[in-house]
């Protein structure tokens, strides 16, 4: 078998998502392609490790998506997010586009909102 050596994992950086150090490890050992059935984490089978490291990154996502995070922050209600998602879907637009049209949020809320984004999920694929 062929040495691996895995560098560099900052827990820190998926806390975001409460990833355990075991999780990181296998998915960690998963990204680089050599996660196998037969891959034990301390003892434990690595597969259901990487399984829920995804589903917490997902879940993560879920929550980081732009109506989401501007419902959080208070700058819309989930009634106004519900409206704009049907003009985007209708019109064609994009989200913010019919956020802003709408007059719920300004562009510089959206344009914070979307720093803040891609900033959770830039942490997240690192």
């Amino acid at each position: 078998m062929s040495q691996v050596c895995i560098e560099h994992l900052a827990l820190a950086d998926f806390s975001a998502f409460g990833a355990t150090a075991d999780e990181l490890v296998a998915y960690a050992l998963d990204d680089i392609g050599v996660l196998s059935a037969d891959t034990l984490i301390n003892g434990q089978p690595a597969r259901p490790l990487v399984e829920s490291f995804y589903h917490k990154r997902q879940q993560v996502r879920r929550t980081t998506r732009l109506g989401n995070l501007l419902i959080q922050g208070g700058v819309i209600s989930r009634e106004q997010l519900i409206e704009a998602l049907s003009c985007h879907v209708t019109r064609e637009i994009p989200l913010g586009e019919a956020l802003i049209e709408l007059g719920f949020c300004t562009q510089e809320q959206l344009d914070a909102t979307l720093s803040q984004q891609a900033e959770i999920r830039r942490r997240l694929n690192s």
